[in-house]
């Protein structure tokens, strides 16, 4: 049963990473394609092809998905050997349709918005906002009911864009499933670094769906999340959800 597959689409300005899947995202995978170019492109019997890194974290999530798109997807795949360099200029050819795992500071683009500080402040959030804004619209969410999906940094902009989302469905459906009922379905992070924008997140989503996150080894990382979590001034009961509650029940962790 597939589960899911967050793929990015084209490059993005601010991080510089072509078609890349970005790891933090990849708690289980979604496909993003619609039914129908998902079909064609299998059928047609060509295979997605994997950019073949060779180190261990790249190689656990290139294994990861390749067994979703196979054995979920019934799609043909293989992996192209390389080094990076060479991997990132097939993915630009289209000769590889997957880069598991980007590291930072692997392009020009990368490197001058690291350079602005862009990196961290909006690559990170617009990559989230797009791969699962293109998740929430394939309609996967609800048509595999028992996935689980925690969204890192806070769900990015999907909050704050919500009523967009809905209105562009409402006014302009094309082929895309209704956001809303996939949204119900997602959990997310308290990464959010501002207690009035964890209020609204937990106002959006319900608190019942919030469990605290860190950025952890990272620089950017709130020293005290326990802390950051207290001064958006939940119950009692909605912090202690917060703080495990939830996580226990989602990931079935018994006291």
């Amino acid at each position: 049963m597939a589960r899911a597959a967050v793929l990015s689409i084209g490059e993005n300005p601010w991080t510089g990473r072509a078609r890349a899947v970005w790891p933090l995202l990849i708690l289980f995978f979604a496909l993003g394609w619609s039914s129908a170019a998902r079909a064609d492109y299998c059928a047609s019997g060509r295979a997605v092809a994997f950019a073949g890194v060779n180190w261990e974290s790249g190689e656990f999530i290139t294994a990861v998905t390749r067994e979703v798109l196979e054995r979920g997807f019934g799609c043909r795949t293989e992996t192209i050997p390389g080094n990076s360099v060479t991997l990132e200029q097939a993915v630009a050819n289209d000769d590889v349709q997957i880069f598991a795992e980007e590291w930072v500071s692997r392009s020009d683009v990368w490197k001058n918005a690291a350079d602005k500080g862009l990196v961290s402040a909006v690559g990170r959030v617009t990559d989230t906002t797009i791969a699962i804004a293109r998740l929430l619209y394939s309609g996967h969410l609800t048509r595999y009911p028992d996935v689980k999906l925690v969204i890192s940094h806070g769900g990015a902009a999907l909050p704050m864009v919500l009523g967009r989302l809905r209105r562009s469905f409402a006014t302009a459906p094309a082929q895309n499933k209704n956001p809303m009922e996939g949204f119900k379905k997602l959990y997310f992070d308290t990464i959010v670094y501002d207690a009035a924008t964890l209020r609204f997140v937990c106002e959006q989503a319900g608190v019942d769906k919030v469990v605290m996150g860190t950025d952890l080894p990272f620089t950017i990382a709130e020293p005290e999340p326990v802390t950051f979590i207290d001064e958006a001034g939940f119950s009692g009961s909605e912090r202690d959800a917060i703080l495990g509650g939830t996580a226990a029940k989602l990931f079935g962790v018994r006291s």
